[in-house]
C-alpha cells in the first residue's frame, strides 16, 4: 500500500470521527447550573452563548472557519439561501452527513450558532 494512500486514509477517517459525535468533554454551550452561596434572593442571569465559539467546537471542522470548507459534504455557508428558523431546524435536526445536534447542544446555543452563520452572507 503506498505511502500517499495511508495518509490519505488516515486523515479522512480523523475528519469522519471529528464530525460524527457529540464531544461529551466539554459543555457545548449547554446551560449549567452551580450553587451560589450568596445571601441575596436574586436570581441570577442566564449566560448569553457565544455563537462562534459554538461554531468553533463544533461546526469549523467541516464547514471552516470562514464557512466555505464543505468537507464531507459540508454546505458552503456563505452560500446558503436559507433563513435564521431554517438553519436552527437544521443544526436541531441534522441532514445528510451533518448529525442533529438537538438534544446535544442547549436551545441558547443552537440559536446562537444559527445567527453566528448567518454573517458569512
Amino acid at each position: 500500500m503506498s505511502k500517499r494512500l495511508i495518509i490519505s486514509s488516515l486523515f479522512l477517517a480523523t475528519i469522519f470521527v471529528a464530525c460524527g459525535g457529540p464531544n461529551n468533554n466539554s459543555n457545548n454551550g449547554s446551560s449549567s447550573s452551580s450553587s451560589s452561596s450568596s445571601s441575596t434572593k436574586t436570581p441570577a442571569k442566564p449566560k448569553a452563548v457565544n455563537g462562534a465559539m459554538v461554531y468553533k467546537k463544533n461546526c469549523v471542522v467541516c464547514h471552516g472557519a470562514n464557512g466555505r470548507m464543505a468537507l464531507n459534504g459540508a454546505k458552503i455557508l456563505p452560500e446558503s439561501t436559507m433563513t435564521l428558523e431554517e438553519r436552527i431546524m437544521q443544526i436541531k435536526k441534522g441532514k445528510g452527513a451533518m448529525q442533529a445536534y438537538e438534544g446535544v447542544l442547549s436551545e441558547a446555543a443552537i440559536k446562537a450558532v444559527a445567527e453566528y452563520t448567518m454573517q458569512f452572507k
